[in-house]
């Protein structure tokens, strides 16, 4: 299937591509609104400020890639590679990724809301003031990221992993985070109120003036 890839602001046609290979493309700006990209290989793509909505990018590789403020909203990048990439400011709403690998990608100000994140890996990751809201990842891996200011309220977390990560300041009001590891995790500040840590392990976490209300569900670490 072609796919066509139009100018985001003046809808004029740039690319046409029939086999997608747009490894290392400068495509800034570029829309490809609800095309199908899966196994594509998009490693160091620039495509900041486009429009990736409702795209399927199933298994695709966008390693290195440049996303800055781009909108990947309502798209299945269910096992897709994003490793290294930048996504700052990317918008990500209700973004199927399951499965899916951000290690060591920057992620600073983006937007998850109601995402699907089961086992997705944000191993060192930077996810600062990342909005998480009300995302779904079951078994997320967030070992060494930077959450700092992140807002992960009512998000489903249940056994993720935040070991060594940076949570300093984060908002987890009403998650469910039962069984999720915060071993040597930096919580400073972080606020769990109401939230639900049945069999969390808070092993060596730093946890200097963060809240732990007593409606928070489970025992609150010592």
């Amino acid at each position: 299937m072609t796919v066509h890839i139009l100018h985001k602001r003046t809808r004029k046609l740039i690319l046409a591509v029939d086999a997608p290979t747009l490894a290392g493309a400068a495509l800034p700006l570029a829309s490809i609104h609800g095309g199908d990209l899966s196994g594509a290989d998009m490693h160091s793509v620039d495509m900041r400020f486009g429009d990736l909505c409702r795209m399927v990018l199933r298994g695709t590789s966008l390693r290195g890639a440049d996303l800055t403020g781009v909108d990947l909203s309502y798209s299945d990048c269910t096992g897709a590679d994003f490793r290294g990439a930048n996504l700052t400011d990317a918008r990500l709403l209700e973004v199927d990724a399951t499965g899916a690998n951000f290690a060591g990608a920057t992620l600073s100000g983006s937007r998850w809301g109601r995402a699907v994140l089961a086992e997705a890996i944000f191993e060192d990751a930077d996810l600062e003031r990342a909005d998480l809201v009300h995302a779904k990842g079951r078994a997320a891996r967030f070992r060494g990221a930077n959450l700092t200011g992140a807002d992960l309220s009512f998000a489903d977390l249940t056994g993720a992993d935040f070991s060594y990560a940076n949570l300093a300041r984060a908002m987890l009001a009403r998650t469910t985070l039962s069984g999720a590891s915060f071993r040597e995790a930096e919580l400073a500040f972080a606020c769990f109120n109401a939230a639900d840590l049945m069999g969390a392990d808070f092993a060596g976490a730093l946890r200097d003036q963060a809240v732990f209300t007593p409606a928070s569900r489970g025992p609150r670490p010592g």
